[in-house]
């Protein structure tokens, strides 16, 4: 029996970590789109860790603060 593995796209995992976050049943969210929950929570974890980079503008003024 082989398995049948999807790869996701940098752009579908933190919308589906997203999905999960919102919906608060990662079990349904997995099974949906075919992801196991153990992979869920990794791309979860590196989502979170690497958030600071998303908002980090070095020295410069926030531009939404800014208005």
């Amino acid at each position: 029996m082989g398995t049948n593995h999807t790869r996701r796209s940098s752009k579908e995992k933190p919308k589906i970590v997203l999905e999960g976050i919102e919906n608060d049943n990662v079990a349904e969210v997995c099974r949906w789109h075919g992801s196991y929950e153990s992979q869920y929570y990794d791309w979860k974890r590196k989502l979170l860790d690497t958030a600071d980079e998303v908002f980090n503008n070095g020295n410069k003024k926030d531009p939404i603060t800014t208005r």
